[in-house]
């Protein structure tokens, strides 16, 4: 059985999985992961979710669950996550497809890499200063790239993203970015 994860773009495809991948070893479980991709737009809209689920189970038949994780990029995730829950709910009172379940990504993945503080510092080869508490600033990849900048390397999150991620503790992660335990909830739960 596998658990389609859908992100808001390349970065997000790329590196969910990853944080997935080690939240499924860690905790015993066999289970494939199947990243999607789609535009934030969509993800607001019950019927692009349902294509986006279509094309999904037309080429998997064994999908046990879907989490479909958003940014909130500098809005206050209460006012989002009713939304996305009535989608969810839409969705999934219908039963044509796997239990659908969203997480609100508070503020963006980069708010989840910079709490992988002993990757980021073992990429930049120093004993960085980063933010105690990530999800509190408002743009997170902003303050990735000036963390990278003062270091002399320019960060591109669709190479560095996924390398912090293949290195990262996710329960380093998951001590500092409660919008990460929500994650890691939605891949643990039946």
């Amino acid at each position: 059985m596998k658990i389609a994860i859908i992100g808001e773009g390349p970065s997000d495809k790329s590196t969910i999985p990853i944080l997935a991948r080690k939240i499924i070893d860690n905790s015993g479980q066999s289970r494939g992961i199947v990243p999607i991709k789609a535009p934030k737009g969509d993800l607001f809209q019950a019927r692009k979710v349902e294509g986006l689920l279509d094309a999904l189970m037309s080429i998997h038949d064994d999908i046990l669950k879907v989490i479909v994780c958003v940014d909130c990029e500098c809005t206050d995730p209460d006012t989002i996550r009713p939304i996305l829950n009535s989608i969810a709910l839409t969705i999934n009172r219908r039963g044509e497809y796997p239990p659908l379940s969203y997480v609100v990504v508070v503020h963006s993945l980069e708010s989840w890499i910079l709490c992988a503080r002993k990757s980021i510092c073992a990429f930049v080869r120093d004993r960085c200063n980063l933010p105690n508490s990530p999800e509190a600033i408002c743009r997170p990849y902003e303050e990735v790239v000036r963390i990278f900048d003062r270091y002399g390397k320019d960060f591109e999150k669709t190479i560095h993203n996924p390398s912090i991620a293949n290195d990262a503790d996710v329960q380093e992660i998951a001590a500092r970015s409660p919008s990460f335990c929500d994650f890691q909830r939605a891949i643990l739960d039946p």
